[in-house]
């Protein structure tokens, strides 16, 4: 099995240890999706971006449109392209929303 784009950048291999990443111990990939919920719901747009992405694509865990959705959807609210984007893409093939 090919491993995806984010086991490559090895996010896997970080700890988050007081708001930062550090590379001292291993973490797995739960909790690294807490982290990127912590920072999505502060605002930051890289990791609005990347939760939609996981949840799109279903990388690390399981695939729900509707939750790719709801992420994609805050990020278009903060005047993200790439959000933005991937929004036109669920409403386009009907991922979780209603097929426009």
């Amino acid at each position: 099995m090919k491993p995806n784009y984010y086991e490559k950048v090895s996010l896997a291999t970080m700890e988050y240890v007081g708001h930062k990443f550090t590379s001292e111990a291993q973490m797995d990939i739960g909790d690294i999706i807490d982290y990127f919920k912590v920072e999505a719901a502060n605002g930051n747009i890289q990791y609005i971006q990347q939760l939609g992405q996981r949840y799109l694509y279903g990388q690390g865990i399981p695939q729900d449109f509707h939750q790719s959705y709801l992420y994609f959807d805050l990020g278009s609210r903060l005047n993200d392209s790439l959000s933005i984007f991937y929004l036109g893409e669920l409403f386009l093939n009907g991922w979780g929303v209603e097929k426009v």
